[in-house]
């Protein structure tokens, strides 16, 4: 599996270590096209999300680095960004009605709907 997953709608999506779902990232955002070291920018913020409530990195050569005002326990910290887990995430594209009232692909994976209700912002 590479690291990150094309999404129907437009848009990449990658599995958030610290979340333990997946981020969106859609046309405001810039991506390098590598699927196994992928670089996107600007940063990804993700708020008012179920898990923590602030999730703010930057993905760059297939790391993901989470900035000090992220609110969970990878926060400061750089890890590798994770393989989509085929057995786990088995790409079943649903519609999620979230997703598409905050402008996003309209269709996500299962994996993603611990994040969908936060606010997402290219910082």
């Amino acid at each position: 599996m590479s690291k990150v997953l094309n999404c129907e709608g437009g848009g990449h999506m990658i599995h958030c270590p610290a979340c333990g779902c997946g981020h969106h990232f859609d046309g405001r955002w810039e991506f390098n096209g590598d699927m196994e070291s992928p670089t996107f920018r600007p940063s990804m913020l993700v708020q008012g999300g179920q898990q923590h409530g602030r999730c703010h990195s930057f993905v760059t050569d297939g790391k993901i680095q989470f900035l000090p005002d992220s609110k969970h326990e990878l926060a400061g910290k750089t890890v590798d960004l994770p393989d989509w887990d085929k057995d786990v995430f088995d790409k079943e594209v649903i519609e999620c009605t979230e997703c598409t009232k905050n402008g996003n692909c309209g269709k996500v994976t299962d994996a993603c709907f611990g994040c969908i209700d936060g606010e997402r912002r290219a910082e």
